[in-house]
């Protein structure tokens, strides 16, 4: 395979590591860098020019943050538009909508299999050794916060952006992947595609902003015409005549450059002289009209390397294996091959054809371009605008004071009126004539109960148009006589979008996990996984570890494991279902385990003491003194009572929570007939 020393790589989440030298031939782009400069930024104007036209997309992602964190009284308070008195309202339901929908979309991530890629026992333990390493990887911190980040990016910028790099700095200089988020305004896509799909895009463009002097450091070969092309834009000075104190300045200058991933097309001649086209996957580093790097597809193993197979039977492909150590060794010895062995060249990719390292997360797609035509959070501003202009009113109405009315005939001049404090208990008025006459007090307009209604009304339309209408309250669960958060009413559709956007982000994430492992992993990486029964495992994974033919799919989604969890539970109520069986669907730690304490416990108090609770880590010597106090006090309750000990007549109580932690301590089952306890 390609030599990784050679290749290089994303540091520190963009940009190659240039230190090691050449390149390899395999990497080696023939494309005129000036063609490859004009076509790129002739693509990525025409994809601005057509969102900016058709969709007005930029401006309305502004506008969709403004709303998204509530900043819009301060956009009305910089256009100088309030005037002193007026009220300064805002009931942010946008954010309330979107604030309660994350975690109710990341609470269950889906189970993923990885399925092996043979019938044999040796594929099928590989298999559920990579199921472990995947979704392990689903579960770290910082990928949990990848897919909330792309969550949360949909609803405002109608895309969500993650990335898979490879950080050579990882795992004590031996590289690894990681998975970042991506801001959607840094990314620039092909808008011809009429998918999300990368891999059908002839470019995606991240543009990332890096210091000078980084720029330098990571593209050594291409110092030269970076700093003519700094001259150039004015960041150095243009006849080279620069201070040292503005060069240290232009070394620490932000920039932009361009990390741009495109599909290209070269001649390929075959021997009947037919002139045929060979898709080609590369990706350019670029600063304006400099070409800091140029290569193939990094990811992807062009080269592989030789290896020996045999077959079993010659006649089926399926029984092609690679040869054992015993064989190996006798081959070895005798000078003699086993019969129907062969030599292949071998390519180390999980992926049949090279890929473009971006997943986009969409949901409201029409087939017309690749991002979202609109998100629930656009479609709600017009009535958080309503919604706040309405509290205003209100606001501005409670604000009201009432008015005193003056007649000429109490003769008070103007400035005696202004100068009178109604508010004041000990101030009093002495006016000429009849007081009933010389003044009236005007009382202020209060809002009707309608208004209020009003307000309730549109809340709740904003909700349904969000798909959230029960996310805020709680409702009675019949089956199991619990409050828990409703979700029924908008069932469908949140877990439809969770279906379209995370579960397919975890898949991908999982995919491309096999794949740097497959293709870059030649040295052992040792991992630390979390088991079943809340143990450490410690594993070593290489890159033959993932096998050809292994496939990752979504083995239960988050809201299939929650229907079983619901069906569980609502068998324990009919006693229907085995304490074991119930554990197991309520995904609780050690199943095994803690049927088997259970059990011990109601059937032997002392065997219980002396096997789980006196061996505990955490157990002291009080605690042990007072359960065997306990214990005995229950056998002489035994014996008095005819050596059966007290039975509960009404049967075992149900479970009465959705909480699996409260439901795991008294299980349902059916009344045992307790032994005898001897005394």
């Amino acid at each position: 395979m390609v030599n990784p020393d050679l290749i290089t790589y994303e540091q520190n989440h963009f940009g190659p590591n240039e230190q090691t030298g050449a390149l390899t031939d395999p990497l080696a782009l023939d494309i005129d860098n000036e063609d490859l400069v004009r076509i790129i930024d002739d693509r990525i104007r025409a994809s601005r020019h057509f969102y900016e036209q058709t969709y007005d997309l930029y401006e309305k992602r502004k506008k969709n943050e403004i709303y998204r964190f509530g900043r819009q009284v301060d956009e009305i308070e910089k256009a100088d538009k309030y005037k002193s008195y007026e009220t300064r309202t805002l009931d942010n339901v946008l954010y309330e909508i979107e604030r309660t929908m994350k975690p109710l979309a990341l609470s269950q991530l889906p189970d993923l299999i990885v399925s092996p890629g043979a019938d044999t026992d040796q594929s099928k333990a590989l298999a559920e050794m990579m199921t472990k390493v995947v979704n392990s990887d689903l579960q770290q911190e910082q990928n949990r916060k990848v897919l909330s980040m792309a969550w949360q990016h949909r609803s405002v910028y109608r895309v969500g952006v993650i990335k898979c790099i490879w950080n050579p700095q990882a795992f004590g200089g031996m590289g690894d992947y990681e998975f970042i988020y991506v801001l959607p305004d840094a990314i620039d896509i092909d808008h011809t595609a009429t998918e999300p799909d990368a891999d059908k895009m002839q470019f995606v463009s991240h543009k990332v902003e890096m210091q000078v002097s980084d720029v330098i450091m990571r593209f050594p070969k291409a110092k030269n015409e970076f700093i003519k092309e700094l001259r150039k834009y004015g960041v150095l000075d243009k006849d080279g005549h620069d201070t040292e104190e503005r060069k240290w300045k232009a070394l620490a200058t932000p920039i932009f450059i361009r990390e741009v991933w495109f599909t290209d097309y070269e001649k390929a001649e075959k021997e009947d002289g037919k002139i045929m086209w060979k898709r080609v996957e590369g990706v350019i580093w670029k600063y304006k009209e400099c070409v800091l790097e140029k290569m193939r597809n990094p990811y992807f193993d062009y080269t592989g390397d030789k290896q020996v197979f045999t077959y079993d039977d010659p006649r089926l492909e399926s029984s092609k294996r690679a040869l054992t150590l015993e064989e190996m060794q006798q081959s070895l010895m005798t000078g003699q091959y086993p019969t129907n062995v062969t030599e292949q060249q071998v390519y180390h990719n999980f992926f049949d054809s090279p890929r473009k390292p971006f997943f986009f997360m969409t949901y409201d797609q029409w087939g017309k371009q690749p991002l979202d035509e609109t998100t629930h959070l656009e479609q709600n501003i017009a009535n958080q605008d309503n919604l706040d202009s309405m509290q205003k009113q209100i606001q501005d109405t409670l604000k009201n004071r009432g008015h005193w009315i003056w007649s000429k005939t109490a003769g008070l001049s103007s400035g005696e009126i202004k100068k009178m404090d109604h508010n004041n208990p000990d101030e009093d008025y002495l006016v000429n004539g009849d007081p009933n006459t010389a003044y009236r007090y005007e009382k202020p307009d209060r809002p009707a109960a309608q208004e209020y209604q009003d307000l309730d009304r549109l809340k709740n339309t904003m909700y349904e148009l969000a798909s959230a209408t029960s996310i805020r309250g709680e409702v009675q669960d019949e089956a199991v006589t619990n409050n828990q958060i409703g979700r029924e009413s908008n069932y469908t559709v949140i877990d439809d979008m969770v279906e379209e956007t995370i579960n397919k982000a975890a898949q991908w994430i999982a995919g491309w996990a096999m794949h740097m492992i497959k293709t870059r992993y030649t040295q052992a990486h040792f991992r630390k996984i979390l088991g079943a029964k809340g143990e450490w495992i410690f594993m070593q994974l290489h890159q033959d570890f993932v096998e050809d033919g292994q496939v990752v799919m979504i083995k239960a989604s988050g809201s299939d494991k929650l229907r079983k969890q619901n069906n569980a539970l609502n068998l324990a109520k009919m006693d229907r279902i085995s304490t074991l069986d119930l554990y197991n669907d309520l995904d609780l730690d050690d199943a095994e385990n803690r049927v088997a304490r259970f059990i011990t416990e109601k059937v032997d108090g002392p065997l219980f003491l002396s096997e789980f609770v006196e061996t505990a880590p955490t157990a002291t010597n009080q605690l042990a003194q007072k359960l065997a106090a306990i214990t005995q006090q229950q056998q002489q309750m035994g014996q008095q009572s005819g050596g059966q000990p007290p039975q509960n007549p009404n049967g075992p109580a149900g479970p009465t929570t959705n909480n699996t932690q409260a439901v795991a301590s008294n299980p349902p089952q059916a009344q045992p007939a307790l032994p005898q306890i001897a005394s």
